[in-house]
C-alpha cells in the first residue's frame, strides 16, 4: 500500500470561488426611491438612486444619501414598462441592507444593498427579474433598460 504525503501541496476548487453571487446580475439603468435614516439630523430622509445593476437578491445603485454598512433601508423599485403586459404592481417596496458603501465624485455613494425577505421571496419581483434579464438578453450594447 502506498503512503501519502500529508505535506504535499493541494488545491482544492472548493477553497476557490470566482462567483461569490447567489444569483445572476442585470446590467441595467433606472432611478428608484430610498428611504433611510439620516442619523445627524435624527430623521427620515427619501431621495433617488439610480441603478447600475440588479439580481434577485440585491442591487448597486448610486445615491447622494449617505449610508454605511449594516444599515437597513427601504427602497421602491418601479417596474417601469413591464406592467401592462404582466399584471405587475407599478412599484415594489420592501427592504434592504446596505452591504457595501464607497464614496465617489460630486458626493455620492457607489452603493451595494442585499434584499430583505419582502423582496427576493416575493413570486412577482422574482417575475420582474426574470423580465429584465430577459429583455437585457435581446437589446444591443448601447440601449439601455429604461
Amino acid at each position: 500500500m502506498r503512503s501519502y504525503t500529508t505535506d504535499a501541496d493541494w488545491d482544492d476548487p472548493f477553497d476557490h470561488v470566482d462567483e461569490r453571487r447567489r444569483a445572476p446580475r442585470i446590467k441595467c439603468r433606472f432611478k428608484l426611491s430610498i428611504t433611510a435614516d439620516d442619523q445627524d439630523r435624527n430623521q427620515r430622509v427619501v431621495g433617488p438612486g439610480l441603478v447600475r445593476d440588479i439580481s434577485l437578491t440585491g442591487m448597486l445603485l448610486v445615491t447622494k444619501h449617505s449610508l454605511a454598512p449594516e444599515q437597513r433601508v427601504q427602497v421602491e423599485v418601479p417596474t417601469m414598462g413591464c406592467v401592462d403586459s404582466m399584471c405587475l404592481p407599478s412599484v415594489f417596496e420592501g427592504t434592504a441592507e446596505v452591504i457595501r458603501a464607497r464614496e465617489i465624485d460630486g458626493g455620492k455613494q457607489d452603493v451595494a444593498l442585499r434584499f430583505g425577505e419582502d423582496l427576493f421571496q416575493n413570486m412577482d419581483f422574482a417575475i420582474f427579474i426574470d423580465a429584465l434579464m430577459t429583455v437585457s438578453k435581446v437589446m444591443t450594447p448601447t440601449q439601455k433598460i429604461a
